[in-house]
């Protein structure tokens, strides 16, 4: 554990899934990462899900470093890319954090 609060460590997992999500005025890609979220979604593992480059950018916003937390990371990675938007109680990203 890095230190940092579960709050914080929700948010940062947060923001990496609205960073992957298609532009929401036109449900298009400018903005967002398809292809990513399509992998991870296929994932049949954590580590199909590690091997897409997205997750190690999550791993990292997480500050993580210890190669043990890789395959939690991994997992937590797709599941996110199952969501497809966060109603009114944002919450349920916050509690994402591994």
């Amino acid at each position: 554990m890095t230190g940092r609060s579960n709050n914080s460590l929700g948010r940062a997992a947060r923001d990496w899934w609205i960073g992957l999500q298609p532009d929401p005025a036109n449900g298009k890609a400018p903005r967002g990462n398809p292809k990513a979220l399509a992998m991870l979604r296929r994932a049949h593992s954590w580590a199909d899900a590690a091997a897409v480059p997205e997750t190690i950018t999550l791993f990292r916003k997480l500050g993580k470093h210890d190669d043990h937390d890789l395959p939690r990371v991994a997992v937590v990675a797709a599941v996110l890319a199952h969501v497809r938007k966060v109603g009114k109680d944002r919450e349920t990203l916050n509690a994402a954090a591994p």
